[in-house]
């Protein structure tokens, strides 16, 4: 997405194994294009869902011997994420 656009700029076909590359590229070649004029640039990560990642960690864990503490790890970070 870009600011200054009306909607999503559309920079070919991505799989779900490139696409990060190619994002990477792309918000780069923007940058270079505009850091002679602009020095003030945003960007926003896209990141996993943290609730849904440690729950997921969770059922891994489960059953497993010794994982007590990785699973404590993993419930607070759901408390944290729900507390939002």
């Amino acid at each position: 997405m870009d600011g200054l656009q009306p909607g999503p700029i559309s920079f070919g076909e991505v799989t779900e194994d490139n696409w990060l590359t190619k994002a990477k590229e792309e918000i780069q070649k923007r940058i270079e294009k505009y850091s002679t004029s602009e020095i003030r640039f945003n960007l926003l990560a896209v990141i996993d869902d943290k609730k849904a990642k440690a729950e997921k960690e969770i059922t891994a864990l489960t059953g497993q011997e010794g994982k007590e503490s990785e699973i404590a790890i993993q419930t607070q970070i759901i408390a944290e994420e729900t507390s939002k």
